[in-house]
């Protein structure tokens, strides 16, 4: 799997999946998410998600929830990108720069990939389930629900991360400003 990546190109990842409610981080979160991205940062950005239907009770998917946040954020640049198998999901998440999820499973091959994650926590705790041996931050929800995570808070934990030098706003990835477009 490769996108039509180059060796060069920056991608972030939005993982939009988790199987507890309080893990599920709404659609329009992830919307605004995608409009500061691009506002903000020259890359690429994909989304991931967990295949199927909603209904599954053995295994929830977001199919739905995909087609819609791809819908309205395509403007953006948003990639939908299907990854039917842990294999799928192993090869695309490679081609990235870093990773924002709820906490979950994704979170996870992300930092065995050695990837830079934002991980959002609702109910677990980050103490616990934090991503290992990766640069990341862990965001929680004060009601024990990702809901209560602004798009704001994940893009100021997104700027240390992707930044070599860990000063926000610098370095190739923040964008021209309007103005200077």
């Amino acid at each position: 799997m490769t996108c039509g990546v180059t060796p060069d190109e920056r991608i972030i990842a939005l993982q939009i999946s988790a199987r507890k409610p309080g893990q599920q981080w709404s659609a329009g979160n992830f919307i605004t998410l995608a409009r500061l991205i691009a506002e903000r940062y020259r890359c690429r950005m994909f989304l991931f998600w967990s295949p199927g239907e909603s209904s599954n009770p053995m295994h929830p998917g977001d199919d739905i929830k995909a087609e819609y946040i791809t819908g309205l954020a395509a403007g953006y640049g948003l990639e939908a990108v299907p990854t039917r198998t842990l294999e799928e999901l192993k090869a695309a998440l490679s081609l990235c720069s870093a990773v924002v999820s709820s906490d979950g499973g994704a979170v996870h091959v992300a930092a065995a990939l050695g990837l830079p994650v934002v991980a959002l926590y609702g109910n677990s705790d980050p103490a616990h389930w934090h991503p290992w041996h990766v640069p990341h931050q862990t965001l929680r929800g004060s009601r024990e629900h990702v809901n209560d995570i602004s798009p704001e808070d994940v893009i100021r934990a997104i700027d240390p991360l992707i930044n070599s030098s860990g000063e926000p706003g610098t370095g190739a990835w923040i964008s021209a400003s309007p103005a200077s477009a």
